[in-house]
């Protein structure tokens, strides 16, 4: 769901503001399952990998959000594609 869309979906249809709330509520809600399911087999893992993904996600965002920018024009994207090579 949120990996598909984010990960392999159409950058340009992203919403760094949207996918910022929606982040820290799912990290929120993630961390409180993870406590609720301790002892719980095959939930506790399985709690535990998802908030995992979130909190490996998390410091990618304030690269969506700079990229996502209004303010990046034509020039910016080509000086970036000349710096990475890509």
């Amino acid at each position: 769901a949120w990996e598909q869309e984010w990960l392999y979906g159409d950058f340009c249809a992203l919403s760094p503001e949207l996918m910022d709330v929606a982040l820290q509520n799912a990290t929120r809600t993630m961390h409180k399952l993870v406590k609720t399911f301790a002892g719980v087999e095959g939930l506790e893992e399985a709690s535990k990998t998802i908030k995992a993904e979130l909190v490996a996600f998390a410091p990618v965002m304030p690269l969506v959000t700079a990229l996502r920018n209004p303010g990046m024009r034509t020039r910016h994207w080509q000086a970036l594609t000349d710096e990475t090579g890509k």
